[in-house]
């Protein structure tokens, strides 16, 4: 008798657990259908490359990146540690770099990818922007936000048939030191080659969102992609 009722509280648990891992997926898929990344809205109408568009010359990141023969340590997770070391440079910090990407790497690796990430922050922190951005009463690094899309609404080129969440986070944004009514954002890219057409909807996505968060007009904000690899600046 005890072990009947040993075996019925263990299927009532079982059943519980099954139900809960229900639910919980039922809700992913809700929040799947829900959010969306900014990264997603690329223009892929002018993702096709062409001669036009300036290609950086391949440097051992890259080559590093090529060892790894199932993609566990990719361009993404390179500029992960990049905008680490970024963000370093303002905050006076040491770079937070996920410590999974760090197991992934050999000692001497890690020392290539940390130094190509501290020379490509460093560019940024010298140049215009950069020292802007150093100059700025205001300013916020890795700024995360939601923005609600109304259905029939659009951002850039993308069209809204449903009520969306964007779930994003700003590279930097920052108050003009040199013009207080205006904001200033930059989006870092890695890129080896620089297309800058197809980050156009991500950009107008996190121009919106400043613009909700600080009360102000669209056309009082600029968006820049910075290219960390050669150091060129776009605006969108």
């Amino acid at each position: 008798r005890y072990e009947r009722k040993r075996i019925e509280k263990e299927s009532k648990n079982i059943s519980s657990s099954e139900s809960i891992k229900k639910s919980l997926k039922s809700m992913r898929e809700i929040i799947d259908k829900e959010y969306i990344s900014p990264s997603k809205l690329h223009d892929k109408s002018t993702s096709i490359q062409n001669d036009n568009l300036y290609s950086n010359p391949e440097i051992e990141i890259d080559q590093i990146i090529k060892s790894f023969e199932n993609n566990e340590f990719g361009h993404d997770n390179f500029g992960t540690i990049a905008h680490a070391f970024t963000e370093s440079l303002f905050t006076k910090q040491n770079p937070n770099i996920p410590s999974i990407l760090i197991q992934m790497l050999t000692e001497k690796q890690k020392q290539t990818v940390f130094e190509t990430a501290n020379e490509m922050a460093q560019r940024f922190f010298d140049s215009d922007l950069g020292k802007l951005a150093q100059q700025s009463s205001w300013r916020k690094n890795e700024y995360n936000f939601k923005l609600l899309v109304k259905p029939n609404s659009k951002i850039g080129n993308v069209e809204f048939d449903k009520k969306q969440i964007i779930n994003g986070q700003i590279d930097l944004v920052f108050k003009n030191p040199q013009d207080e009514n205006q904001f200033i954002i930059v989006d870092f890219k890695t890129d080896r080659t620089e297309n800058p057409r197809i980050h156009i909807n991500q950009l107008e996505s996190y121009r919106l969102a400043v613009s909700k968060f600080k009360s102000t007009e669209t056309s009082n904000i600029k968006c820049y992609l910075f290219y960390l690899r050669s150091g060129n600046s776009v605006e969108i």
